[in-house]
């Protein structure tokens, strides 16, 4: 079987196939905050290094080691993942679309490539965002990585003689919320707590509670939040330096993550000819074809430095 391809549209996707791809896996509002790894073809190592400084006295002549580096590393492995969509240009002539049709019954050419295919890279980077944090078939999501590090990262919902764990039955109420909040800052290892880019994640759900419960606060704590802020779903924590960022994965998941923007990582190739964005129309098939082919995985550097909040 043979197949024959007209390829009009190199004006557009083949020009922007790099910049439409980057659109598609990074625009996502979590990728765009982590750092990025470009380049990996399956799995990559974080290459992770950690020294400390041991002060000893100057009183005397020798030497005396005292200090200790470690090397570690953490992967992060990448999914193939494609997109494929077939149109028929008879059925487009029945919609509005016809409008942009060339004239007659042969159509070797696709007038709507560029409006199509960036709508097309916005809808993958919304799915993209919520597989970042719960992940799908082809890669392990935020979430599923802390559940597997559960026994290295911090547990703010852990029982202790301080906190009751908050249940599923009960969930996240304008009640709590600001209790959970302030367990969840409270529980940022004091390593990182002078870090300029912490981050407090969560769902747009618990974000709106949050906003609610500060509203119901007749004192300075509402007040010290940004209204701007508040709409765009990223804020300062009353009295502290961290950020509280409401991401869409998140939203409806009742899970709160807290570490800093430099310990998480979001990768992908961008670099092979394997990754594709590409429409055209086939004659021998007498149809539309739009393929979107990528790569992308997610991991952080260190699990003891990830604050993970979960209903018990």
């Amino acid at each position: 079987m043979s197949y024959s391809f007209v390829a009009p549209l190199t004006t557009y996707t083949e020009q922007q196939r790099l910049p439409l791809i980057t659109k598609a896996v990074f625009a996502a509002r979590s990728a765009a905050l982590f750092t990025k790894q470009v380049g990996i073809k399956s799995s990559a190592a974080l290459n992770l290094m950690d020294t400390d400084a041991a002060i000893a006295g100057g009183d005397t002549c020798g030497w005396t080691s005292s200090g200790t580096t470690t090397f570690t590393q953490r992967n992060i492995t990448v999914g193939r993942m494609k997109i494929q969509e077939e149109l028929c240009p008879r059925s487009l002539e029945q919609y509005w679309i016809q409008s942009q049709l060339t004239a007659g019954s042969n159509y070797d050419s696709v007038p709507f490539e560029q409006a199509f295919s960036e709508q097309k890279a916005l809808r993958i980077a919304e799915a993209l965002e919520n597989a970042i944090w719960q992940g799908n078939a082809y890669f392990s999501g935020v979430n599923q990585l802390l559940n597997a590090a559960s026994g290295s990262t911090v547990l703010a919902n852990a029982s202790s003689t301080t906190w009751n764990p908050v249940s599923a039955s009960v969930g996240i109420t304008t009640t709590n919320v600001i209790s959970i909040f302030d367990k969840v800052y409270n529980d940022i290892p004091q390593a990182i707590l002078t870090k300029t880019d912490l981050v407090i994640f969560c769902g747009w759900n618990n974000f709106r509670t949050l906003i609610g419960a500060f509203k119901a606060q007749t004192g300075v704590m509402y007040n010290q939040v940004d209204l701007q802020g508040m709409a765009d779903g990223d804020i300062i924590y009353p009295g502290t330096n961290v950020r509280v960022i409401a991401v869409p994965g998140l939203t409806n998941t009742n899970r709160i993550v807290c570490t800093y923007l430099g310990n998480l990582f979001v990768g992908s190739d961008l670099l092979s000819d394997e990754e594709q964005f590409s429409i055209w129309h086939s004659r021998d098939n007498d149809s539309i074809r739009w393929q979107a082919a990528f790569k992308l995985g997610v991991n952080f550097a260190y699990p003891d430095l990830m604050v993970d909040f979960r209903l018990a």
